[in-house]
C-alpha cells in the first residue's frame, strides 16, 4: 500500500514473527480450546520525534500493525469459511428432504450448528479481543465495521442469517480494496493475498451485482480510485436472499457492451485504459461478455465402467444430480439412478464408457437415458473403447466362431506381443484338461472354442481389457442380487450382445456420439489435437485439419476453418456408424493381418480411426506428451491456429495422467487432460481391479472460467484453471532455480485452497507411474516469481 513511516515503505519492512503456540490465553472460556496470546499493546504514537530512535519506534508500530492485520484477516477467513460450511450444509439438508419440509431440514440444521457454533464463537471472541488494537491503525480504520457486524450476528441460525453474515463480512473488506490497487500482484503480502482469497470465494449471487471483484486485478501502476465511503459502497447490496438473484439478473440486463464506440476519441483511449479492471497475470485473450460466458458445463471422461467413481463425480459436479437423494453406489437397476440435468446446464461425457469396471452396462444405460431426455444439452464424445464395441456384431457371430483356425491376428496388434485365437484356445484346453499343450486334440479345441472364450481372447489381446469378462459377470450378479457363481458364461455373452443389439445402450451411445464438439471457446475431443508419432516416425502431426476420405478442396478448407472440420468429421463418423447399423456382419471375413483384409464390414474406417494403426493423425487415439508421459506444450503454430479460431480451452481424455486433471498452460490457450483412470493402480478399493482409489475430479465451466473440483489422497482440490481468478503457475515445470529438490516435477494442483494448510501438489510422470510430493504453496510461488 505503500503507506510510508519515516523513510521506508511497508514492503521494505520485514514481516513480524508469529507468537509461539505455547503462549496461550483462555479467551475460549469453557470451550476447552486455547487461542494465541494477543501481542503486546500498540506502541504509543511518537509524533515528530527526530532521530534514529523515532524511526525504530515507527518501524515497530508498522510491524505491529501488520501483525494485527494478518491476524484479523485470518479471523475473517475462518469465520467466512464456517459461514460457507453452514450455508452448504443447509442447502444439502433442504435438498435431501425433497420438498420444503422443515422437520428434516431443522434436524440437519441442528446437527450443523452443533459443529459450527463452538469454532465460530471462538473466532468471534478472538476478533473482539483484537478489535480495540486494530481500530487504532489508520490504514485499517474500516475494521470498525467488523465489530458492528460481529456484534449483530448471533450465529448463522438459518440460511438467511448465513447470507447476511457474508454480506456483513463483505462490508468489512470493501474499504480495504482501494489500498490494494497500487500493490503489484507479485509483491502482495500474505495479508493482502488473504483479502483477495476471501473475496474471490464469496459468490457473486451473495455479494450482489454492485460488488465488482474484477477490480482486484487492476494493472500494476494504475491510479488508485478514491477511497469510498463504506456505508455508501455497501448501501446497494441486497439485504435479503430473495433479492439476490433478482438483482443479479437486473445487472446482467443493464450491463453495457464493452466494445469501444465508433466515435471514441483515440486521444482518450490511453486514459480510459488506466481505469479499466486489470487482467489476470495468466495469459489470455480478452473478450466481451459472450455466449461462452453464459455456458454452464459439467464434464467427466473415461469412467470405464467404474460406477462408484461416477457417483463420486456427481458429488463434486454442478448442474447434474441424481433424482433420488442418497447414496447410489449400490443401485441395482438404472431406473434407481435417474439423473437430473439442471436448467441451463450442459453435460459433456468425454468418451470410454466401458471395459474396466462391473458397472459398464449400468453406467451407459443411465447416461443414454439422460441424453434421450435432453438431446440438445447432453453431448457424447466417441472414445476408442466405445468405437471398438462395433466389433462384437461381426466377431462373435456363430459363423465367425466356427472359423477359429482361419482367424488372423487383428491388424492393430503387435504380432510379437500377442497370440492367435487358436493358440489361446489350445492353452485353455490344456489347462482345463490338465495336460500339456502338445497333447491337446482337435476335439478338445472344438470343445473349448466357445463365444465366451472368443470374447476373452478379444479383450485380452486386442482391446486392453483383460478382466472385463469377469467384471461383466460381477455386474450381472449385482443387478440380479445373486451370487457371482450363479451367473453363467452364456449370461455374460448375452450381456455383451445386448449392448450392441437394436435398442442396446452402447449402440445408442454410438448413434449419439461425436468425434469433436465445440461449445463456446472450448474444444472437446477424446485423445488429442496433435500427434507426436505417426507410423513409427516422430514429428508434429496435426489431427484437426483432416477428415478421412475428404476431397482436396475440403482438406484445404479444414486447414483454415476449425468449425468446418468439426462439422465434417462428425458427419463422417455418423455415416460410418450408419454403415455399421446397415452391415453389422462380415461381407468378406479377414484372412490376414492386413488393414485391407479387415475392411469387409460396416464402419471399417471408423474402427481403423480409433486404433494405433491409423496412418493419419487421429483425435481419438493420438497423444502429445514427452516419452516419459510428462506434459509437453502444444506447437506454437497450432496454438496460434486454435486461438485465431476462437478456441482458448481444449479438454481431453484418453491418456491417464495422475490423480486429478493435468493443466498444460499456453498463451491464450489451456489444455486440460482429464483422464484419471489410473489414479491409484492396485487400490482394489471399490472392486478387485479398481485402479482409481479414492481420487475424484469434476470439471466445471461457468461464467467463462473452467475449474476443477474434487479430492485426492493428499487433500481437497478446488482450483480455477483459467480466467481472472486462475493461478498462472498451475502446470508450471520446476527446475533447479526454483526447487533443487523437486527439479523435473510440475505443479499438478493446489490443495486446500483458502486454509492455513495450503499446499502445492507436485507430480513427476514415468510412463503411467506417478511420483507425488506436497510442498508449502507460498514459498514455492515466491520462488517461481523470483526465477522469472
Amino acid at each position: 500500500m505503500p503507506t510510508c513511516y519515516g523513510s521506508r515503505t511497508e514492503q521494505e519492512i520485514p514481516a513480524p514473527k508469529r507468537t509461539p503456540k505455547k503462549q496461550v490465553s483462555t479467551l475460549a472460556g469453557n470451550s476447552g480450546r486455547f487461542l494465541y496470546k494477543s501481542p503486546a499493546p500498540l506502541p504509543r504514537p511518537v509524533g515528530n520525534r527526530p532521530g534514529k530512535a523515532g524511526v525504530l519506534e515507527l518501524e515497530k508500530a508498522v510491524q505491529h500493525a501488520e501483525f494485527c492485520k494478518d491476524r484479523y484477516l485470518w479471523l475473517l477467513e475462518s469465520t467466512s469459511r464456517k459461514v460457507t460450511e453452514a450455508k452448504t450444509c443447509l442447502f444439502q439438508a433442504n435438498t435431501c428432504t425433497g420438498r420444503l419440509r422443515m422437520g428434516g431440514a431443522r434436524e440437519a440444521l441442528e446437527e450443523v450448528l452443533a459443529r459450527l457454533r463452538p469454532p465460530a464463537s471462538r473466532c468471534l471472541l478472538e476478533a473482539a479481543s483484537l478489535q480495540r488494537q486494530v481500530e487504532k491503525l489508520p490504514e485499517l480504520r474500516a475494521c470498525i465495521w467488523a465489530r458492528r457486524a460481529i456484534s449483530a450476528s448471533k450465529g448463522p441460525e438459518t440460511l438467511r442469517d448465513a447470507q447476511s453474515m457474508v454480506l456483513a463480512l463483505t462490508k468489512v473488506l470493501l474499504p480495504l480494496l482501494p489500498s490494494l490497487h497500487v500493490i503489484d500482484a507479485r509483491r502482495r503480502s500474505p495479508a493482502e493475498a488473504a483479502v483477495l482469497q476471501i473475496l474471490s470465494r464469496i459468490p457473486r449471487s451473495v455479494t450482489g451485482p454492485q460488488v465488482r471483484l474484477e477490480m482486484l486485478s487492476a494493472k500494476s501502476g494504475d491510479e488508485p480510485p478514491t477511497n469510498p465511503d463504506p456505508a455508501a459502497a455497501t448501501a446497494s447490496l441486497p439485504q435479503a436472499p430473495t433479492q439476490l438473484d433478482a438483482a443479479a439478473e437486473e445487472e446482467k440486463k443493464r450491463e453495457p457492451s464493452k466494445a469501444p464506440a465508433a466515435s471514441e476519441d483515440p486521444s482518450q483511449k490511453g486514459q480510459k485504459a488506466a481505469s479499466k479492471p486489470r487482467v489476470s497475470s495468466q495469459p489470455k485473450v480478452q473478450t466481451t461478455m459472450s455466449e461462452d460466458d453464459k455456458l454452464k458445463i459439467t464434464y467427466v471422461s473415461d469412467v470405464e465402467g467404474h460406477w462408484q467413481y461416477f457417483c463420486n463425480f456427481i458429488t463434486y459436479a454442478k448442474g447434474l444430480r441424481f433424482e433420488k437423494p442418497g447414496d447410489h453406489k449400490g443401485d441395482r437397476q438404472p431406473s434407481d439412478s435417474k439423473l437430473v440435468l439442471e436448467d441451463g446446464w450442459i453435460f459433456v461425457y468425454g468418451g470410454d464408457c466401458t471395459d474396466k469396471g462391473p458397472g459398464s452396462v449400468h453406467f451407459v444405460k443411465v447416461i443414454v437415458e439422460l441424453k434421450k431426455r435432453h438431446m440438445d444439452r447432453v453431448h457424447f464424445i466417441l472414445g476408442n473403447r466405445d468405437i471398438n464395441k462395433m466389433r462384437f456384431t461381426a466377431e462373435i457371430s456363430e459363423s465367425e466362431i466356427a472359423r477359429l483356425r482361419e482367424l488372423p491376428i487383428p491388424y492393430w496388434v503387435n504380432e510379437k506381443k500377442t497370440t492367435t485365437a487358436l493358440d489361446y484356445i489350445r492353452t485353455l484346453a490344456a489347462k482345463a484338461e490338465n495336460i500339456e499343450e502338445k497333447a491337446v486334440t482337435e476335439a478338445m479345441i472344438d470343445k473349448h472354442n466357445t463365444t465366451a472364450n472368443r470374447i476373452r481372447w478379444m479383450n485380452i489381446f486386442s482391446a486392453g481389457s483383460d478382466t472385463d469378462f469377469e467384471l461383466h459377470r460381477e455386474g450381472i450378479a449385482h443387478a440380479r442380487n445373486v451370487a457371482i457363481s450363479e451367473v453363467s458364461d452364456d449370461d455374460v455373452v448375452n450381456d455383451y450382445k445386448d449392448m450392441v443389439k437394436e435398442g442396446g445402450p452402447v449402440r445408442d451411445y454410438l448413434r449419439f456420439g461425436k468425434i469433436a464438439v465445440i461449445l463456446g471457446k472450448t474444444l472437446f475431443v477424446h485423445g488429442t489435437v496433435v500427434c507426436d508419432t505417426l507410423g513409427g516416425e516422430e514429428g508434429e502431426f496435426w489431427a484437426i485439419d483432416a477428415v478421412p476420405g475428404a476431397s482436396p478442396a475440403d482438406d484445404k478448407r479444414h486447414k483454415t476453418d476449425l468449425r468446418a472440420w468439426v462439422e465434417d468429421i462428425n458427419k463422417w463418423a455418423s455415416s460410418q456408424i450408419g454403415q455399421w447399423l446397415s452391415n453389422p456382419l462380415w461381407s468378406v471375413p479377414p484372412t490376414s493381418s492386413s488393414v485391407e483384409s479387415w475392411s469387409g464390414r460396416g464402419a471399417h474406417e471408423l474402427l481403423l480411426y480409433g486404433t494405433p494403426a491409423y496412418t493419419s493423425p487421429s483425435v481419438v487415439y493420438g497423444r502429445w506428451l514427452e516419452r516419459s508421459n510428462m506434459p509437453k506444450p502444444m506447437p506454437p503454430g497450432l496454438v496460434q491456429h486454435l486461438t485465431s479460431q476462437g478456441i482458448h480451452r481444449i479438454i481431453l481424455g484418453h491418456t491417464p495422467h495422475g490423480t486429478c486433471p493435468t493443466i498444460i498452460p499456453h498463451v491464450g490457450l489451456q489444455v486440460v487432460m482429464a483422464d484419471t483412470s489410473f489414479s491409484e493402480a492396485g487400490s482394489h478399493l471399490a472392486y478387485k481391479g479398481d485402479m482409481r482409489g479414492s481420487a475424484v475430479s469434476a470439471l466445471i465451466i461457468e461464467n467463462g472460467a473452467c475449474r476443477i473440483s474434487g479430492q485426492v489422497k493428499e487433500g481437497r482440490v478446488e482450483q480455477v484453471v483459467d480466467g481472472q481468478e486462475a493461478s498462472h503457475h498451475l502446470g508450471a515445470l520446476l527446475d533447479e532455480n526454483v526447487d533443487k529438490f523437486h527439479s523435473g516435477y510440475f505443479i499438478k494442483a493446489f490443495l486446500d485452497a483458502g486454509s492455513k494448510r495450503e499446499k502445492a501438489l507436485l507430480c513427476k510422470m514415468m510412463g503411467f507411474k506417478c511420483e507425488y510430493e506436497t510442498v508449502d504453496q507460498q514459498p514455492l510461488l515466491a520462488a517461481l516469481e523470483k526465477s522469472k
